[in-house]
């Protein structure tokens, strides 16, 4: 599913003395099976321009187009309506959005929602708690019994049973630990081979940034200020430096060991990989 963001601007509050331009002139394309990064410091716009996808935010101008779907500022509820069948949105701490009695019943909701019959999304449901390691002995439970890792990947469950073709990832390891954060991002990855999504991800982790995405889009103060291919952008210290992000560890460390003379072109994806392939040069 193609996305494409034309000469959208969205303005907060307009016509009174709180008016905020949030997003200014964007023209930016997402397509089809690619992994993208948005990145930019607090309040350069990144999370206004993910909910515009779905239609949680119209644009003030401008027109956005997924497929044969356009949003803009006078859309009506029924499109937007269908475009949220095609685009699921994890927002940060979304085990905030259970609300069902059982565990089951809360991942089954959403497919439901969208028309899909009780049968099929019970289907869906039991699949997705099972690809998220949820013990089939919490199914029958409700879900605020949980632990917070369990309630978040609940709430991931009921996001992926709705099978969308996009999915928007608004800082989606906020608060899990290191292991879970990797297990968390490992699917994504998994599932987007899988099911060929789109998977849009937005957050301050540029590790994630690096491993994970194939094109990175910079924001700065409502623009989009950088865009183009990660290993690219990322590994451009004098870019990142510009709009006060920081280097990716490995591409840190790669560079530490370029000024001592040891070159290590590509740079691996992540502190992993780098140690095996420094251990390789040394064998």
């Amino acid at each position: 599913m193609n996305i494409l963001i034309e000469d959208v601007s969205v303005t907060y509050q307009p016509k009174t003395p709180f008016q905020y331009n949030a997003l200014k002139n964007i023209t930016t394309e997402f397509k089809s099976g690619q992994f993208y990064g948005i990145v930019g410091q607090t309040g350069s716009g990144k999370s206004t321009l993910v909910q515009l996808l779905n239609g949680l935010i119209l644009p003030t101008t401008g027109i956005v187009k997924i497929d044969d779907f356009e949003l803009k500022r006078k859309t009506k509820y029924k499109m937007i309506h269908e475009v949220r069948k095609h685009i699921g949105i994890v927002f940060q701490f979304p085990e905030h959005q259970l609300f069902e009695e059982t565990v089951l019943k809360d991942v089954m909701f959403g497919p439901m929602n969208m028309g899909v019959s009780e049968e099929k999304a019970k289907t869906r449901a039991l699949h997705y708690l099972k690809e998220l390691h949820v013990d089939p002995a919490l199914y029958e439970k409700s879900p605020f019994d949980l632990s917070g890792g369990q309630m978040r990947k609940v709430a991931l469950a009921g996001i992926l049973a709705m099978e969308p073709k996009v999915l928007i990832l608004d800082e989606p390891t906020a608060g899990l630990d290191p292991s879970s954060h990797r297990e968390t991002m490992d699917l994504f990855k998994r599932l987007r081979k899988e099911l060929n999504l789109t998977i849009i991800l937005v957050t301050h982790d540029m590790n994630d940034v690096f491993e994970y995405t194939d094109e990175v889009r910079i924001l700065e103060a409502g623009h989009i200020v950088e865009s183009g291919l990660t290993e690219e952008i990322l590994t451009n210290q004098a870019v990142l430096e510009r709009y006060s992000l920081n280097l990716p560890d490995v591409v840190r460390l790669s560079h530490d060991l370029e000024k001592k003379g040891h070159v290590i072109d590509p740079i691996p994806k992540s502190i992993d990989e780098f140690i095996v392939e420094w251990r390789l040069r040394d064998a």
